[in-house]
């Protein structure tokens, strides 16, 4: 596996965060050399089929520039029909569907687990393409098998004109500041917002490692919500004190006032509680990954046997897990939008899972220990390592 230097193009963590992240782009040649987890265009397609695999398919001639979206799932028998060119399919999540492959994203937890979004795969025919646009977020774009050539605009113009499709968020005005091909194992680094462009020169597999920027507005709806649940829907305006006014059209200072301190009450919280939300928000599955749990529950006596056999634990690629420190006493581990408070016995478990992402015989020693990562492998937020080498 690839570490983060060689990904880099031999510039550390600390440097590629300096010098590129969310400044500038960075294309690294033969990055990964040796990828052992290429998926096909056939099991891509395969995935592609399946009603909770989130999946498009972008069609039209490139040169024309007249392409249209479909979206998944799709019928087998689609597959059997697409053109011999300018078609191309995306798959979201696939690290989730098929947890081997949340190898894949090993070597990028340079960056916090809670950035990461996915791994999307896509299969272009020859001369497949999704048109020239921007992204909203930090993109790796690792090419896996064949060439696609890609053109980018940097710096990135202040403003956008956007096409009129009903569909796809597609750039009028693109100009080509520089232009590579790329073959496997070449990785290119896109900042958010640089406008890009990626034509398939053959039969190509790209990996997208994307990652998550929550907006402003999906922040805000989260608080509200939040604030909107812990509010009582009995408690209502009230004015004991209120007084015949001169018109009755008019809604005075007073009662403007008293509406604005409910709404400003509601939705104020201290640190602590605004915190502790945004754990929860911030690892709150999507919707196909809401259930996780095991099929046949251990328990701590039988998850004991199977570690002392050798088995280790790694954390489920379909489970966002994240911790929070709130001071020494206090490490709050968040998971599937869920809050697990852990007393100082279990702070030395949280740290090595969130650092090395497995658990071993040693590090459930403690019946706490042992106890609290039988239910996280319950729930699905673990599996037992051999069951990702199964996925493959």
């Amino acid at each position: 596996m690839s570490g983060p230097g060689a990904l880099l193009g031999g510039l550390s963590p600390e440097a590629f965060l300096e010098r590129h992240w969310q400044k500038r782009p960075l294309l690294v040649r033969n990055a990964w050399p040796e990828f052992p987890w290429a998926l096909g265009a056939d099991e891509l397609a395969g995935l592609a089929l399946e009603p909770d695999v989130e999946s498009r398919v972008v069609m039209g001639e490139t040169a024309q520039e007249d392409w249209i979206l479909l979206q998944g799932p799709f019928e087998p028998e689609f597959f059997h029909d697409t053109p011999a060119r300018d078609w191309t399919l995306l798959v979201q999540d696939v690290e989730k569907h098929l947890p081997a492959l949340g190898a894949v994203l090993e070597p990028f937890r340079f960056l916090p687990d809670w950035r990461i979004d996915d791994l999307m795969v896509s299969y272009a025919a020859p001369g497949g393409t999704v048109g020239p646009h921007r992204d909203r977020y930090d993109v790796f774009l690792l090419q896996v098998s064949g060439q696609r050539e890609w053109a980018i605009q940097y710096p990135a113009p202040a403003s956008e004109r956007l096409r009129e499709h009903p569909d796809l968020r597609l750039l009028t005005d693109f100009t080509a500041t520089e232009r590579w091909t790329v073959g496997p194992g070449d990785l290119l680094y896109l900042p958010p917002g640089v406008p890009h462009y990626g034509i398939a020169v053959d039969d190509c597999i790209t990996y997208s490692i994307g990652f998550r920027a929550p907006s402003v507005a999906e922040l805000l709806r989260g608080w509200a919500d939040e604030c909107l649940r812990s509010a009582s829907a009995e408690l209502g305006y009230d004015d004991p004190d209120l007084r015949r006014q001169a018109n009755p059209a008019e809604i005075p200072p007073a009662a403007l006032a008293r509406l604005r301190d409910q709404v400003r009450r509601h939705l104020a919280a201290d640190d602590l509680a605004m915190d502790r939300w945004l754990g929860r928000f911030l690892t709150e599955p999507k919707p196909a990954f809401a259930r996780l749990e095991r099929a046949s529950p251990l328990a701590p006596a039988e998850l004991a046997a199977a570690v002392q056999a050798g088995r280790r634990l790694r954390r489920n690629p379909a489970a966002r897990v994240s911790l929070v420190r709130y001071d020494s006493e206090r490490i709050f581990l968040y998971a599937q939008g869920e809050e697990y408070r852990l007393g100082p016995a279990l702070h030395g478990l949280a740290e090595t899972l969130g650092r090395q992402g497995w658990l071993a015989a040693a590090d459930l020693a403690q019946p706490a220990a042992l106890e609290q990562t039988a239910e996280w492998l319950n729930r699905g937020i673990l599996l037992f390592a051999d069951e990702l080498e199964e996925s493959e």
